[in-house]
């Protein structure tokens, strides 16, 4: 009876998060004006946007599975991916954007605030607390890195289509050359890599097992 109990909350809190996300994504696609410099793109394209639709269909499909225990589950691997893009938008925004944006005197906004905090942490509890116990594969795990490799590849191309690459640290110009921009690819590449680590290791602690690496 408790257990269920937990699952309708679950369920609910996951259907509200889903429907907030996608209200703020709808504004920030439609309806919103307040632009700051670096945004020279048409707002598609940017990775926040993406990995918050991942997660806005993640956060659906959970809250339905709450109350449909019939309904397959979500791949550790799908899930531990969607839970680090939106980590790593949420830290790439609080240590790299913000200051820029505040800078140019714009205020941090609710959705912004959602969209780069509130789901990030949304997805790490659910990733760790709503799942099914499923080991994780290290191997299958790799699948993290296929959506970042084709958002790069998608940025250069839109650098070279619009002259404007989708974040400062992406320019080559704003960043005073190309080993800068490897760099900072590097970086995110290595705390893509650290988080995934953290998540499993507490993953496979909170499951109560302990697979090989």
């Amino acid at each position: 009876m408790q257990e269920t109990k937990k699952n309708i909350f679950a369920g609910i809190a996951l259907l509200a998060s889903f429907i907030i996300t996608a209200a703020f994504i709808t504004y920030t696609l439609f309806f919103l004006v307040d632009m700051p410099s670096f945004i020279n793109l048409p707002i598609i394209f940017y990775f926040t946007v993406h990995v918050n639709m991942f997660g806005c269909i993640w956060f659906l499909y959970l809250s339905l599975k709450s109350f449909f225990k019939s309904l397959p589950p979500v791949p550790v691997s799908v899930s531990l991916s969607i839970t680090v893009y939106l980590l790593i938008a949420g830290i790439v925004f609080w240590a790299f954007l913000v200051p820029g944006l505040i800078q140019e005197g714009h205020n941090i906004s609710f959705d912004n605030i959602w969209l780069h905090t509130a789901t990030p942490i949304i997805a790490t509890l659910s990733f760790l607390f709503l799942k099914d116990k499923k080991r994780i594969s290290i191997k299958k795990s790799l699948i993290i890195l296929i959506y970042p490799a084709l958002y790069l590849g998608f940025s250069f191309w839109a650098s070279a289509k619009y002259n404007n690459a989708p974040y400062p640290f992406l320019d080559i110009e704003i960043m005073n050359g190309a080993l800068n921009v490897v760099l900072s690819v590097f970086g995110i590449t290595l705390l893509l890599f650290i988080l995934s680590f953290i998540l499993i290791v507490v993953y496979r602690k909170l499951s109560k097992k302990d697979p090989q690496f």
